[in-house]
């Protein structure tokens, strides 16, 4: 049963802290809340709070209820619950831990805590915060510390920044720890020092908690310190290309300066080869960030353009992130679908006629163009088919003998370009089929939770 609440909804390290209490009321540890029914917190503070003997075993009956509440909330907030997984206290990876399920949903304005696993990036001397409340006290206190890294196969140490002070004091075990640069919770405190005067303490991180409770929401973070750089300078050159040879398309003298080809027809076929190489890079670099951010705003699981830092930094607003994908995403996939269209119905593959010994019987239409002192020939087959001499034989495919343009046009805007029958056009459909599908898992990762905020559904 809850009783109280009222007020703004918790964010960032103050979302999801929740105080484990004794039967008497008084404070015994904390815990963190991962889903509106769900909190994770130390097996050994459950222990305590159930007046068992603090490393007992055996999981609590479902009966054994615990008290829980909310110490950033208003008026009290309190609540019970029992638990539902166990991991008695212990040394190895996935021990001490306990799930807890809360009889009704837990306030909003508590707000969830965001865990995740962070692996690309090193977090070496990260800047750390830790929610507790000492044994004793009634207000609890953010403790800031430093990360130091794994000191056992199943621990974390992180040390604390107040010099000779205790960090960590008795009451702070089952607290999410929260890495100030990567904004996000790593782990939950499970021990502190033996001698209270020691100024360390130790953590499980936050993917040893998801291995033993796989319903725990987490995100994956594998991305490395130069993905926002990377991501920057790919997109800005991927937008320029398609934008200049969209333009140039169109007729822009500007844009068709700067395209390949200088051509209309020809700024269309290199645009399409354009979006088929780096459109799936793109695309998925794109998915990758937006699933490493599931328990973000759909807004903060868009990359920021622009940025160039170390950590990877999500959109600031909605509008950014909106604008992001459809300069991204929308407009380049409308470009790619105009160029394959011009593709499919307009200009012709040519081959040289040199190529074709036993041609000069067959009546084609061939010319010499400008540039070229050997006769090229329409190659009625098109795009998918490869030319062959009356005995059937095929010509040479590899050695600059097919070209594609428009080189038999009355326009004076006539070029061509050496081109590969079946290979390039399949190789480019492929490479667009391939972009599309990252570009439909890009919008699910994006505008779905990919995740279950709700808990387990047994």
């Amino acid at each position: 049963m809850l009783r109280g609440g009222s007020g703004r909804i918790r964010a960032d390290k103050a979302a999801g802290i929740v105080e484990i209490r004794a039967k008497d009321g008084s404070h015994v540890g904390m815990a963190v809340l991962v889903t509106p029914k769900h909190l994770v917190t130390a097996a050994h503070v459950v222990n305590v709070a159930l007046e068992r003997d603090r490393d007992s075993k055996e999981q609590p009956l479902a009966d054994a209820g615990l008290v829980v509440a909310f110490p950033l909330l208003p008026d009290g907030v309190i609540a019970d619950g029992h638990v539902i997984e166990w991991r008695p206290m212990g040394v190895s990876p996935q021990d001490d831990i306990a799930v807890v399920e809360l009889t009704d949903s837990a306030p909003a304005e508590a707000g969830l805590a965001r865990l995740a696993d962070v692996t690309g990036i090193g977090m070496d001397d990260d800047s750390l915060s830790v929610f507790g409340i000492e044994d004793g006290d009634v207000m609890g206190n953010h403790a800031s510390a430093r990360f130091r890294g794994f000191n056992t196969d199943a621990w974390i140490q992180v040390e604390g920044d107040r010099g000779d002070d205790v960090f960590a004091p008795r009451g702070f075990s089952g607290g999410a720890v929260w890495d100030n640069q990567h904004a996000v919770s790593i782990g939950m405190l499970v021990r502190r020092a033996k001698d209270d005067t020691d100024s360390f303490a130790y953590m499980i991180p936050a993917a040893d908690i998801a291995a033993f409770w796989p319903d725990l929401p987490i995100e994956r973070r594998p991305l490395s310190s130069s993905f926002m750089r990377g991501f920057t300078v790919l997109s800005a050159v991927f937008f320029a290309l398609i934008l200049i040879h969209w333009q140039a398309d169109r007729g822009t003298d500007l844009f068709r300066a700067l395209s390949v080809g200088a051509n209309k027809l020809l700024s269309s076929f290199f645009g399409m080869q354009i979006f088929a190489v780096l459109a799936p890079i793109l695309f998925y670099m794109l998915l990758t960030f937006a699933r490493s951010r599931n328990l973000h705003p759909w807004w903060q699981r868009v990359p920021s353009f622009g940025a160039m830092g170390r950590l990877p930094v999500g959109s600031s607003t909605r509008r950014t992130a909106t604008l992001t994908l459809a300069m991204l995403v929308l407009l380049p996939i409308l470009a790619q679908g105009h160029f394959l269209k011009k593709f499919g119905n307009e200009g012709e593959v040519y081959f040289y006629k040199s190529d074709f010994p036993h041609i000069q019987s067959t009546p084609v239409e061939c010319t010499t163009t400008r540039n070229r002192t050997m006769p090229v020939c329409l190659h009625k087959g098109g795009r998918m088919r490869l030319a062959t001499d009356p005995d059937g034989s095929w010509g040479p495919l590899f050695d600059n003998n097919y070209h594609y343009g428009n080189l038999l046009s009355s326009d004076n805007d006539r070029a061509s370009v050496t081109f590969f029958p079946i290979l390039q056009p399949v190789a480019v459909y492929a490479l667009t089929a391939l972009a599309l599908y990252f570009a439909a898992q890009v919008v699910l990762a994006v505008f779905f939770v990919s995740r279950n905020r709700n808990g387990p559904t047994h």
